[in-house]
């Protein structure tokens, strides 16, 4: 059988690009410990309207536009406990800093653990950057985590510190059907 140069580069382009193309559904999520991850699938219920209906703030379209992002330039902090193997549902902390970091601070670690809770937080989150985006990164962070990870619905919690905790406490009043519970 002959295949045309062309068609050939193209079928064997996608084979590489396959993993690639749908990294948010095949990554592996067998994967413990710290490390860094992005998403693509941004939520309907992380964009600017959905926020400000659900808020009740007035949105003006053009200022909501120059403060917005794309999820696939973004990246989160994750930690993941060493015994989780997605046999069963974990919880999850996502967790909101005042810092344009979002890796858990290292005191949380055993009681992520002793508690089954698995992390995310948004990196470049931290206060000096305005509310919105931060709370869509928050809800990306939720909403991607659970598709990708064997997560219990009534365990999600939302969590921050500082200015964190200000979109922590909107969040979780907000969004009450995604996060069960915040401090």
């Amino acid at each position: 059988m002959t295949v045309e140069p062309f068609r050939f580069i193209v079928l064997m382009t996608l084979a590489v690009l396959a993993p690639v193309l749908s990294a948010d559904v095949f990554e592996d999520s067998s994967k413990t410990g710290s490390f860094n991850l992005t998403f693509t699938k941004r939520s309907d219920l992380s964009t600017n309207i959905e926020l400000c209906k659900r808020m009740g703030w007035d949105l003006a379209a053009e200022a909501a536009a120059k403060v917005d992002y794309v999820l696939s330039e973004e990246s989160f902090e994750v930690y993941i406990p060493a015994d989780y193997t997605g046999d069963k549902p974990y919880g999850l902390f996502v967790f909101c800093s005042p810092s344009p970091s979002g890796r858990p601070m290292g005191h949380i670690l055993k009681s992520l653990d002793e508690h089954h809770l698995i992390y995310v937080g948004p990196n470049k989150a931290g206060n000096d950057r305005v509310n919105r985006p931060r709370m869509g990164l928050m809800i990306d962070a939720a909403l991607s985590m659970k598709a990708r990870y064997n997560i219990d619905p009534d365990r999600v919690y939302v969590s921050g510190v500082s200015g964190g905790g200000r979109i922590a406490s909107m969040l979780g009043v907000g969004y009450a059907d995604i996060f069960h519970g915040g401090f």
